[in-house]
């Protein structure tokens, strides 16, 4: 049996694969119980692991509550999460994409999990595998279908969901990070954000071999910026202000750069490329995270379990949450009426606004708004 010690050492096909590890997970939001209820809140901040946050994260609770102020947050469980975290909260950091393949760096698909941790069907909007119940096996089906949740389906399951994996190469060269969306707009501006770097980098020259052998612009280990933007969408006719994503060239890209990255492409894409692990694609409902439970939080953790909803029905909205924002509608309109327009819409309701029910708030906004376009006319 001797003989054979030292002559084989590798397996065809499986010894020369290699992978880049997960280290953690960046979060968009946290996760709210009160009572038996829990929903998702987002953050206008990235939420960090801690050794991330070490890194990126406030210095001080005053400046995180400064930019919060700045950013006009205005519910008190969000607030009190930024008061509590923010050695764990970033506006902006700075990343790299580790290969040169879109598909793997950002897989996004309609996805629908139904009541299940794991994926249950998974489309790109003309096709669909879904697991049959029944059979036990998986199918093809047409996709979208009526599951698919929108403006006029809110209840619908299925949502698109989209996994930004990124080197932070500040904080660990050792593995990618992985960052969870279920926002259009925020889909929309990463895949843009790719492209451009692609165009800027295929025109100055530093260019890579796609798919289909054709030379494309790198943007594999290249700066890059990604940050969160307040972006006004609607919903239910109600104006709101979510964070979404945006992927920029970092300012360090100047021509300069430029050479040197031209210089270094056949050495970086000359090299055999480590795969990236696949996107971990967890049911949102059963991920864990950071909770706060009637204004306090409990537990440590990462602030995991949030999501980027973008205002597009991606998810309901909490009575206690669909009244603060009319209320919030109500204040911001006002102001453009003056004191004897206002009161006699005001007298309608109750003295305490805060009592009012929201059929009764959405009826005082609408007569706020009509005298509004009443006074414009």
């Amino acid at each position: 049996m001797s003989g054979f010690v030292g002559k084989i050492t590798k397996v065809k096909g499986l010894s020369e694969r290699r992978r880049i590890p997960r280290l953690g997970k960046i979060r968009l939001g946290f996760k709210v119980v009160k009572g038996d209820k829990e929903f998702p809140a987002e953050c206008p901040f990235f939420v960090l692991p801690q050794e991330v946050g070490a890194v990126y994260g406030f210095k001080t609770q005053e400046d995180a509550m400064k930019r919060a102020q700045e950013l006009e947050v205005k519910r008190k469980d969000v607030l009190t999460f930024i008061q509590k975290n923010y050695g764990k909260l970033a506006e902006q950091i700075e990343i790299m994409l580790p290969v040169n393949d879109i598909g793997a760096v950002f897989p996004q698909a309609y996805t629908w999990y139904g009541k299940s941790k794991g994926v249950k069907c998974m489309g790109d909007g003309e096709q669909a595998t879904r697991y049959n119940e029944v059979t036990k096996g998986m199918e093809d089906i047409e996709c979208p279908c009526s599951n698919l949740r929108s403006d006029e389906n809110p209840k619908g399951e299925c949502t698109l969901r989209g996994h930004l994996q990124c080197l932070l190469p500040k904080v660990s060269m050792g593995g990618i990070y992985q960052i969870d969306t279920s926002s259009k707009n925020s889909t929309i501006d990463v895949n843009s954000g790719i492209e451009y770097v692609q165009t800027i980098m295929r025109d100055a020259g530093v260019t890579a071999v796609g798919e289909t052998g054709e030379l494309v612009g790198r943007f594999a280990m290249v700066p890059l910026i990604l940050r969160r933007v307040p972006t006004e969408t609607h919903f239910n006719e109600q104006k709101q202000i979510h964070y979404t994503l945006q992927l920029l060239p970092a300012p360090s890209i100047d021509i300069a750069a430029i050479n040197r990255l031209r210089q270094d492409t056949r050495f970086i894409m000359s090299h055999n490329q480590y795969a990236l692990p696949p996107a971990e694609n967890i049911n949102p409902a059963m991920d864990t995270g950071d909770v706060l439970i009637e204004g306090e939080i409990v537990g440590e953790g990462s602030g995991e379990g949030g999501t980027d909803n973008n205002g597009s029905a991606e998810t309901q909205l909490t009575d206690e949450q669909q009244k603060e924002t009319l209320i919030n509608n109500i204040k911001e309109l006002r102001r453009k009426l003056t004191k004897d327009q206002f009161e006699p819409i005001r007298a309608k309701y109750k003295p305490d606004i805060t009592e009012c029910t929201i059929n009764e708030l959405k009826a005082f906004e609408k007569e706020v708004r009509d005298a509004i376009e009443k006074k414009a006319a």
